[in-house]
């Protein structure tokens, strides 16, 4: 039995084709029908993930697909093993596991604490209740805490933490990561809840409220100098 489209071509080619010349005629037919098969293949392979095939030129295409967009400095290697597991990957969204597991893939260590509970999240093993403000009714509210960063802090009028560098205040983060930062908590977080900031620990964070009763740490003057403490999105007042 044929195998290809040349070779059926060449079966069933009447018996003045037989020659040089008509084989050649009759080759070049089948030949264009297996080359339309195999660009019909590899157009159906070229949007599989899994294929050799697969350019990566596709990697934004599926990535807006399965609303996981490329997060900055990701090779084109590990933006596409994390689309793979997107369907996964999106079974655990919504609770904090998820936020933590999409930090670490840009090499954040966080820790997720909530108003009025022990923490952090999800083990709460802590002795430690987290209230911010004195306002424990107000329950809806979680923090991101950022323990493990490459990130340091910054003096004002040092260099290079200056008016119009387009820096950001406070560290060497840049805006692109600050950016990343916020997309991800917002994306991956429930949607009931909202979180009002993503506080940086520079090693000598000593502000896990409360110290004592009635410590306010929406109040600036109350919070430790050693941490950086970034509006989460869309919150203000809280």
């Amino acid at each position: 039995m044929p195998k290809t489209n040349v070779e059926q071509a060449l079966q069933l080619a009447p018996p003045w084709e037989s020659g040089p010349i008509g084989q050649l005629w009759v080759s070049s037919i089948g030949f264009l029908f297996d080359l339309q098969a195999e660009y019909a293949v590899q157009a159906l392979k070229g949007g599989m993930m899994r294929s050799d095939t697969f350019h990566s030129s596709g990697l934004p295409l599926v990535g807006r697909e399965r609303r996981m967009p490329r997060y900055p400095a990701e090779t084109d290697d590990e933006y596409l093993l994390r689309l793979r597991g997107a369907w996964e990957a999106w079974a655990d969204a919504g609770n904090f596991n998820s936020i933590v597991d999409q930090l670490a893939v840009v090499g954040l260590t966080a820790e997720i604490w909530e108003q009025g509970q022990k923490g952090p999240a999800p083990l709460q093993d802590s002795a430690v209740i987290w209230d911010w403000d004195d306002d424990l009714d107000n329950w809806s509210r979680f923090f991101v805490v950022i323990t493990g960063h490459p990130w340091t802090g910054d003096v004002w009028g040092d260099p290079p933490l200056l008016w119009g560098d387009e820096g950001t205040w406070g560290s060497n983060a840049t805006i692109e990561e600050v950016e990343t930062a916020r997309a991800i908590v917002t994306q991956w977080k429930a949607a009931h809840v909202v979180y009002p900031h993503i506080i940086i620990d520079l090693g000598t964070w000593t502000g896990k409220p409360p110290v004592t009763t009635g410590d306010r740490y929406d109040l600036v003057a109350n919070r430790s100098t050693g941490a950086l403490y970034w509006d989460g999105y869309g919150v203000r007042d809280y």
